[in-house]
């Protein structure tokens, strides 16, 4: 994330279950370049385009798709945060209708497949690029492709799906028919609670846990510790030279060198930031589970 420069904006918030109300100004120095809120999207509530527990986000060309954690839904923007669908009704590994009930970790191909991991029911769904129900995959457990609590989700340049799988302190590699493809597991670098998952074009594997970002090479071997941290909830490559990663708790992201060097916490104007990520190359979206909304940033 070029998080370069100074940022300065003055934007009007909406007051519900935020303390952001009124006008928000924030300022950022951290190099050459400058992040620029440009809107809030949301706000907590129940109908459309409002949210209640923010969970990851997915982009697909001009819009994109927000995990509505305790809505139990996904919700797709435009890129200008106009509001288009949501989505809720699924089906069961048993074929039943159902809803979804804790979908929070979300990941989009090229082609617009949306892939959602369910927190509470311990699979992913599938869905098109309209919310439309495609498939189901797993089911709760701890060998093959079974989950306990899928935190995090990427999509690779050759369509792999790779899931964080928290509970079993493992992360899977998925073929597009959701069959498993590569496990790393916590013998291998030590891996602990995993809640996010990068991969670069180089297919390089990089993996958030509760001990910070670690690199693997594309057969799941560990090379090394990039970042030492504990509380992060995400992490987001931003133009192949810094990382973004979202503290919760800390209620701030950091920026980080591609090499690991702190660069920058920048706690104004979150509350509870859980997941950021790109939005074509000039603008960042970062979802807020505290103040129940998403903050679309504009980079220069």
């Amino acid at each position: 994330m070029a998080l370069l420069g100074v940022m300065t904006t003055t934007v009007f918030a909406s007051t519900d279950d935020c303390d952001c109300a009124g006008k928000v100004t924030v300022n950022i120095q951290i190099a050459t370049m400058s992040m620029t809120l440009d809107r809030t999207i949301g706000g907590f509530g129940f109908s459309d385009g409002l949210f209640h527990s923010p969970g990851q986000l997915g982009v697909f060309q001009h819009s994109f798709f927000a995990a509505d954690l305790r809505n139990r839904r996904v919700q797709r923007f435009r890129d200008t945060g106009v509001f288009e669908f949501t989505t809720q009704a699924v089906k069961t590994p048993d074929g039943d209708d159902t809803t979804m009930q804790g979908p929070f970790s979300i990941a989009v191909d090229p082609r617009g497949a949306v892939y959602v991991g369910d927190l509470d029911d311990n699979v992913i769904y599938r869905l098109d690029t309209y919310g439309r129900y495609q498939e189901t995959w797993g089911q709760f457990g701890v060998l093959g492709v079974r989950f306990n609590q899928p935190m995090g989700l990427f999509v690779d340049i050759d369509g792999y799906v790779w899931v964080a799988d928290f509970g079993n302190s493992r992360v899977l590699k998925l073929d597009e028919s959701g069959k498993q493809a590569l496990e790393i597991d916590a013998l291998e670098g030590g891996l602990s609670s995993p809640v996010d998952v990068w991969v670069e074009s180089n297919r390089q594997v990089w993996i958030l846990d509760e001990n910070g970002l670690k690199l693997f090479d594309e057969f799941g071997k560990f090379k090394r510790q990039v970042i030492a941290v504990s509380g992060a909830s995400s992490v987001t490559q931003w133009i192949n030279k810094y990382w973004v990663l979202t503290f919760p708790i800390e209620g701030a992201i950091r920026v980080y060198s591609y090499t690991g060097e702190l660069i920058k916490t920048v706690k104004d104007p979150f509350k509870s930031p859980i997941d950021a990520i790109r939005l074509g190359d000039d603008r960042l979206l970062i979802s807020d589970r505290g103040a129940h909304r998403v903050w679309l940033f504009s980079i220069h």
